[in-house]
């Protein structure tokens, strides 16, 4: 039936995800919803891709369809949360919190691949928050202190891009009088406010895309979640952020030099600075996630090209959607192997986990003949849309990238070998389970090249493989990497979070003086019922000598609500 496989995309995880809420369901249903949660939509991709549900009954009435950025987007995220459903059968086999766990990828995985097949802000929005707010329970599933400290930053990062995104879209939906997706970019290029509304659309969804300066929960957060669990946030759930970018931005339909300039200096800077950082850590965890702010920001110039020049919006999209498929199956590959390098007991698997991780780098890298090459190749013939002198700037900085990125996953690389040469518990992980599953998410990585063809449309700017010579950077950044190591060379450590750590500090110093200063003086009563009267009718006598005073937390608590309810109905009227 048309349009069925559609909607079985999401029900089937959200019924499987209440339904592991509400009931008591054996763990090997639990383990198989995990590994099946994808079908649906393998099926709607290859299937039936031109389906469309008409879904009155849904929220305030909606149409589900699958258009071409969505289908690539739903292709690698289906791909790689089925993988991560597999891996996550051997590692959760003596998981205590395995139905919590559980719960939360369903839900999260219903969201995560809901909104790309929304055609309405409301669909869209009401799927990015159930991805976002389920996703709080796989950081915080350890229940450890770091992972408690880590769940505290991502919620209240997620609250805040929260709000912006849904301003944003509210502002987009109020310009075009209508909640279509496809009528939006359009609007918000020709509201008065458009300024104010990209700039809400691009800090929302950068919170979920790494964007900086809101990317500090990625560094605290995946150290700490399950390792199947870092997998999807990495590969798949960030690239939330960039689709979100490219549906609602208003690129192609005017140039915004201002904003695109803004996207290449934020995406420089994350591209560079991020793989110092990562270059510094000692978690290899960390060290990926700071990879990932990385290469988000490598797709972040891409973006900001686009918005630079409409003409080169349409080649954008094609190209960060090869993009994004390239890095979602290579680092679920890169994270995977973290949990495989536990279960490597024999020096043959360490030596095949350690090949594996060197495979998947240099795909993210840009290694001859992988996707990474395709993907960075493009991003430079793209480059020849960006304004005059910065597209002579940006190939030279993405050889940069491609070396700080050699650097970075070269580090990777050596942490694993010396956690794997230091312990491992291959009975505790599964074992062979886990090395099998890895090895299908390597050989996933390793295809995405030759997925191309009739799965993604090639852009123009795509000018295939390069020859050998074009790989320089990324064996100099290995060989550099080496060479520091053989010297000694320690480069000044950027603690795990950096930005968010700071966020942290400052939140804990507010909640220190606001519960041993503020909160102690607010339980003391100051204004008092006669008071007030006495001073505004002096020589009435106090009948009944009753002293009613007025505590000050409700009082406070009534102006904070209603200063809240002014500033809404001031911007809505804005």
């Amino acid at each position: 039936m048309s349009g069925g496989w559609l909607a079985a995309t999401i029900l089937y995880p959200l019924a499987a995800g209440v339904a592991t809420l509400l009931m008591r369901l054996p763990p090997v249903v639990l383990r198989f919803a995990m590994a099946t949660l994808a079908v649906p939509a393998g099926v709607a991709v290859f299937v039936d891709p031109d389906a469309v549900l008409q879904a009155d009954a849904l929220l305030l009435g909606t149409t589900l369809a699958l258009g071409e950025p969505g289908r690539i987007f739903l292709l690698f995220t289906a791909g790689l949360w089925t993988l991560a459903g597999l891996y996550g059968w051997f590692y959760t086999r003596d998981d205590r919190r395995l139905r919590g766990y559980t719960a939360c990828t369903l839900l999260s995985y219903a969201g995560n691949a809901g909104l790309f097949l929304a055609t309405d802000a409301v669909m869209f929005y009401g799927c990015f928050a159930l991805m976002t707010f389920s996703a709080y329970g796989l950081v915080v599933h350890t229940r450890t202190p770091d992972a408690i400290r880590a769940g505290r930053l991502y919620i209240g990062m997620a609250v805040f891009g929260e709000l912006l995104v849904l301003s944003g879209l509210l502002l987009s939906v109020h310009a075009a009088g209508t909640a279509e997706i496809s009528a939006l970019p359009a609007a918000v290029s020709a509201s008065p406010h458009r300024s104010g509304i990209i700039a809400l659309l691009l800090f929302g969804f950068g919170v979920k895309a790494g964007l900086l300066p809101v990317h500090g929960w990625l560094p605290l957060a995946h150290p700490v979640a399950p390792t199947p669990a870092s997998a999807v946030l990495s590969g798949s759930m960030i690239k939330a952020g960039l689709f979100g970018w490219v549906l609602f931005l208003p690129g192609g339909t005017d140039s915004f030099p201002g904003w695109g300039f803004a996207c290449l200096a934020l995406g420089a800077t994350a591209a560079l600075a991020a793989a110092y950082a990562g270059v510094t850590q000692t978690h290899p965890k960390a060290n990926l996630a700071y990879s990932s702010i990385s290469q988000m920001g490598v797709m972040t110039i891409g973006i900001g090209i686009g918005l630079s020049n409409a003409d080169a919006w349409p080649a954008a999209i094609g190209l960060l959607s090869f993009y994004a498929l390239n890095h979602a199956f290579a680092k679920g590959a890169l994270f995977l192997a973290v949990g495989a390098a536990h279960a490597a007991a024999e020096k043959t698997a360490r030596i095949w986990v350690t090949a594996g991780s060197v495979l998947a780098g240099l795909v993210i890298a840009g290694g001859p003949f992988t996707g990474g090459e395709l993907a960075k190749t493009g991003l430079k013939k793209l480059s020849g849309y960006a304004p005059d002198g910065l597209s002579i700037v940006l190939p030279w900085l993405l050889v940069i990238s491609s070396f700080a990125t050699a650097l970075l996953l070269s580090r990777f690389v050596h942490l694993q070998w010396r956690s794997m040469q230091e312990a491992h518990d291959a009975d505790y992980h599964g074992g062979a389970g886990l090395l099998g599953t890895w090895t299908l998410a390597l050989a996933a990585c390793a295809a995405v090249p030759w997925m191309i063809a009739g799965l993604v449309p090639v852009p123009a700017v795509f000018g295939g493989f390069a020859s050998l010579a074009g790989a320089w950077p990324v064996f100099l950044g290995g060989l550099v990497y080496a060479g520091a190591v053989r010297l000694k060379v320690k480069p000044m450590r950027i603690p795990a979070g950096d930005i968010g750590l700071a966020i942290l500090d400052a939140s804990s110093g507010i909640a220190r003086w606001w519960t041993t200063s503020v909160a102690p003086a607010m339980e003391k009563p100051r204004v008092s019922v006669r008071y007030v009267r006495n001073a505004l009718i002096p020589g009435v006598p106090d009948e009944g000598g009753r002293d009613d005073r007025i505590t000050r937390s409700p009082v406070w608590a009534g102006v904070c609500f209603l200063t809240l309810v002014v500033l809404m109905l001031w911007s809505l009227g804005w």
